[in-house]
């Protein structure tokens, strides 16, 4: 008998110790993927770029079930889907998936509380959005991404299993989503210079352009050639007077002849001598043209 209760606490204390193991393991685990999303934080300059591998680190190092990240819309009126895993996310992504901002959602309700929405068991939570393409989940958390005093979105993480998330677990998410947080905007702000200083540039380089040309033509070939560069686009048409277009294509400015009706004096079309650039209202044929 004796020897039995010796034997029976040595497999109590090697399963606890393997308990403790599993823990111990499971914590390094997610304190790496924090460090790693930290790390990412600084290196990643694009907002997208950032979101993709934020939830794809966090879903795998939790051993989840879905990992999704929601940013605010311009309005604060939507949660919108910005990146999901799986093959659950990749379908709510091409269906523009949103939730409604202090609606029926955990994610909703996160962001308009500003506080973390914890379900350890979703058929007991009163508020919550029971997705159909993903049946499997039992445990829920959404917490709110946040930065000063703006919320962003929020991240909401799904299991499969019931009381998945310890306390442990909600802090280090949290951690992460505020790391998420202020990479998202560093990210927006570094994206907005770059767009100004391209500005900029493209407003002294036509400026540059200007003062050397010499006559009305050569002004607005400089200028439609410039824009068609920044849009991007393969053609773009400005109205010279009554009769004429001046036309940007692929590599080359060229004049052709007005092939819009006539226009009666007086009627709103432009007069000799000035140039209407796309957005005038002079003429449906004014304005940028795709092709």
């Amino acid at each position: 008998m004796r020897l039995l209760t010796t034997l029976a606490g040595q497999v109590g204390l090697a399963i606890q110790n393997l308990s403790l193991l599993g823990q111990t393991r499971r914590r390094a685990e997610q304190l790496a993927a924090a460090a790693e999303v930290g790390r990412a934080a600084i290196s990643i300059l694009n907002p997208d770029d950032l979101i993709v591998r934020a939830a794809e680190l966090i879903r795998e190092r939790f051993d989840l079930y879905y990992a999704a990240i929601f940013l605010v819309d311009d309005n604060r009126e939507w949660a919108l889907l910005r990146y999901a895993t799986g093959e659950a996310g990749k379908t709510l992504m091409e269906r523009k998936h949103r939730l409604e901002i202090g609606g029926q959602s955990m994610v909703g309700t996160a962001v308009s509380t500003r506080k973390a929405r914890i379900a350890l068991d979703v058929g007991q939570e009163a508020v919550r959005f029971a997705n159909p393409l993903l049946p499997d989940t039992h445990s829920e958390m959404a917490l709110p991404i946040i930065v000063g005093d703006s919320v962003l979105g929020a991240l909401d993480v799904q299991s499969t299993q019931y009381n998945a998330f310890s306390q442990e677990d909600i802090t280090v998410l949290q951690t992460m989503t505020d790391q998420i947080a202020v990479a998202i905007q560093n990210a927006r702000l570094y994206l907005a210079t770059e767009q100004r200083v391209r500005l900029e540039q493209l407003i002294n380089r036509v400026s540059g352009k200007l003062r050397r040309a010499i006559d009305a033509d050569s002004i607005v070939a400089t200028t439609l050639s410039e824009l068609q560069q920044v849009l991007g686009a393969r053609r773009v048409v400005a109205k010279l007077g009554s009769e004429q277009l001046l036309r940007a294509e692929p590599r080359n400015v060229e004049r052709v002849a007005d092939e819009s009706p006539a226009v009666p004096d007086g009627a709103g079309r432009s007069q000799p001598g000035h140039s209407g650039l796309g957005g005038n209202g002079h003429s449906p044929d004014n304005g940028r043209q795709q092709g």
